[in-house]
């Protein structure tokens, strides 16, 4: 039941960035050979898992925009990457494959109804650490500011921090940081009062936004999004 919440949990947070709109509860798809392919709505994601030591490649199609409704590849089309097929995850509304280890970078290559093919590379991860001087402990009555260890912001980017329970993680604050030329995200306290006392983790994630490369656009829009994520940090929550 942890895994399953778990899974809940780090898909809400996370469809939040990468593919706007998504419906993480599924929901009716049609096939895309029914809609014109220049208005399909492209995403595509490479984003690492340090945890469980995996990288998830992911595609997603929309009919007209990022919150139109979901198309499930009809009528000759397909989308793989790195040369591999992206089977359908129904839902979580995405194609998907899941590599073991940590993939920098990739190629998506998506072939529309109409049989146009088109090449969408996957700039490498920009990645995230924490340092090693995090407490072992935080008061829930204090603010506090994390400094990574990294690159600052870009635009496009967005730092992502959550403290989640440990025994529960749907109980859970977030926090985003998107100034470009960032350092450090806030967690404040009124976020972290939100969080009941006790083991807790510290997730952060490096979300990079970039605009669909030069003949990848099927006219639709969309975007290709990389997200690092380091090993979680174990704590006390006072």
């Amino acid at each position: 039941m942890l895994n399953r919440r778990l899974a809940i949990f780090a898909a809400l947070s996370l469809s939040l960035f990468a593919l706007p709109g998504a419906d993480t509860q599924g929901c009716q798809s049609q096939p895309s050979s029914d809609v014109a392919q220049d208005k399909i709505h492209t995403n595509y994601w490479l984003y690492r898992e340090s945890n469980s030591d995996v990288t998830y490649a992911r595609a997603q199609f929309r009919f007209g925009s990022g919150t139109g409704t979901s198309l499930e590849l009809a009528g000759g089309a397909s989308v793989s990457e790195g040369g591999t097929p992206l089977p359908w995850g129904a839902l979580l509304d995405w194609y998907e494959n899941k590599h073991v280890g940590y993939t920098k970078q990739t190629t998506f290559t998506y072939v529309d109804s109409d049989g146009k093919r088109r090449e969408i590379p996957v700039p490498v991860i920009r990645e995230v650490s924490f340092p090693d001087t995090l407490p072992a402990k935080l008061p829930r009555g204090e603010s506090f500011e994390l400094t990574w260890v990294g690159e600052p912001l870009l635009d496009g980017e967005t730092m992502e921090a959550v403290v989640a329970r440990d025994a529960n993680r749907l109980d859970f604050a977030v926090w985003y940081e998107t100034r470009v030329g960032a350092r450090s995200v806030v967690l404040t306290k009124d976020g972290l009062a939100k969080v009941q006392a006790g083991g807790s983790i510290l997730s952060l994630r490096r979300h990079r936004n970039y605009p669909l490369p030069a003949g990848a656009d099927t006219g639709g829009g969309g975007r290709v999004t990389t997200t690092f994520q380091p090993l979680d940090h174990s704590f006390v929550l006072e």
